[in-house]
């Protein structure tokens, strides 16, 4: 009960602002309380307009966080509420909070630090950040955590704050790998401009870096020129983003006609000995299988190897067939209609449908209309083909095939088609 009470009483001083010296004292006097009262009284006091607070209230709100430092019983809750106190007052006070702030975050070990950036327009940045740099300058010494915390609470004010931004630059050089690249992150997202100088440098640090997103997702897009032999899979990246003895493969699905000739081939590469690997895990052959078939200026002489018959392993081989239709050129449609006539049949109707649908009417009709039909899946793929080209020969063909019999089966399917 006088938990709710003194919540009431802090809460509604919004109301009689008068009050709120009367408020400060209450407080203070009842430093002694139990946990639960203290964190309702921090709590009220928290949800007042931050606009509240002057200059000679500072001293009684120090003191206050003092005794709430002091006391055996000071739960995470509690301290979550003088730090929503403090949080809300940084924009006014920005000296004083920054500082209250350090002794919080020394004494409880951590810090939450919610965002900052709607609190904050760009020009309050700009006299907030100063004064809170040399904070923010011990923390990225010893506490890691709560600079990055902060970092990410600023949000896009950042771009309003060249010293913070800078200092995020020093400790992505410096700070643990594990933070690092969260620092790194937050450049990319609010300080491009620092973000594109830095990535060059990272990379002539630690050639590691590359096996980070932020990064290899700015190179692939933008900086191609950065695309060395790491990157691309014929060294191993040492460093301390990367100590595995394999080597690292890009996560790439696309965007491959941004690489000249030279670096698709080095990746096909790379690609060819990850699929011949025995030692890979299956998923990760499919991945190169599929990155392989991306890239634009390669011969798809390893794909078509892994395509064909001589290819007994079955999973590498179906997935060669699924891809070979998205050549750009149709340089898989040859083999895609020779294995119709094979065991490969089932996978390669299916991978057919892209090639056939882009090609012209008379070549597609002439490939449909040789294509063997011995095979239920083979023929009702055939038929749904015939209905996507929507055309008079293909509607003739249909109409013939809805007469043909294969031993005791008639093609119904083919004049329910028609129907629909």
């Amino acid at each position: 009960m006088r938990a709710a009470a003194h919540r009431a009483l802090a809460v509604n001083v919004r109301f009689a602002r008068q009050s709120i010296n009367e408020l400060l004292e209450r407080v203070l006097h009842r430093g002694n309380e139990q946990d639960p009262v203290r964190g309702a009284m921090m709590e009220g006091m928290a949800q007042l307009p931050p606009s509240i607070w002057r200059e000679e209230h500072l001293g009684t709100l120090e003191k206050i966080q003092r005794q709430a430092l002091d006391a055996r019983d000071l739960s995470a809750s509690t301290a979550s509420q003088l730090e929503s106190l403090l949080v809300g007052i940084l924009p006014h006070f920005p000296a004083w909070s920054a500082s209250q702030l350090a002794v919080l975050v020394k004494e409880r070990g951590s810090i939450g630090f919610m965002s900052l950036e709607p609190r904050l327009t760009d020009e309050q940045m700009r006299v907030v950040g100063p004064q809170i740099l040399p904070v923010f300058e011990g923390w990225t010494r010893r506490d890691h955590l709560p600079f990055l915390s902060a970092m990410h609470s600023f949000g896009r004010r950042i771009k309003a704050w060249d010293e913070g931004a800078k200092l995020l630059a020093d400790f992505a050089k410096n700070g643990p790998s594990f933070m690092a690249s969260g620092a790194v992150a937050i450049l990319a997202k609010h300080r491009r401009d620092i973000f594109a100088d830095l990535v060059p440098q990272l990379l002539e640090i630690d050639a590691s870096w590359g096996t980070q997103a932020v990064v290899y997702n700015y190179i692939h897009a933008k900086r191609q020129d950065l695309l060395t032999a790491t990157l691309l899979g014929r060294d191993r990246p040492k460093g301390r983003f990367w100590n595995s003895k394999t080597r690292f493969v890009l996560p790439l699905q696309a965007g491959f006609e941004r690489w000249n000739p030279e670096q698709q081939a080095m990746w096909a590469q790379t690609l060819g000995e990850v699929i011949s690997d025995a030692t890979r895990d299956t998923p990760g052959a499919i991945l190169a299988i599929e990155r392989l078939a991306a890239l634009p200026d390669v011969e798809p002489k390893t794909l078509l190897g892994l395509a064909s018959l001589q290819n007994r392993k079955a999973v590498t081989r179906e997935a060669s067939l699924r891809v070979l239709s998205r050549l750009d050129a149709g340089q898989g449609v040859p083999l895609l209609i020779e294995a119709l006539n094979d065991e490969r049949a089932r996978i390669a109707i299916y991978s057919l449908r892209r090639a056939v649908l882009e090609m012209p009417e008379a070549r597609a009709m002439e490939i449909l209309r040789a294509t063997p039909l011995q095979k239920v899946t083979v023929a009702k793929e055939v038929v749904r083909l015939l209905g996507d080209l929507k055309s008079g020969a293909a509607l003739d063909l249909l109409f013939e095939f809805s007469g043909r019999k294969w031993g005791d089966l008639r093609l119904r399917f083919a004049g329910q088609l028609l129907r629909w």
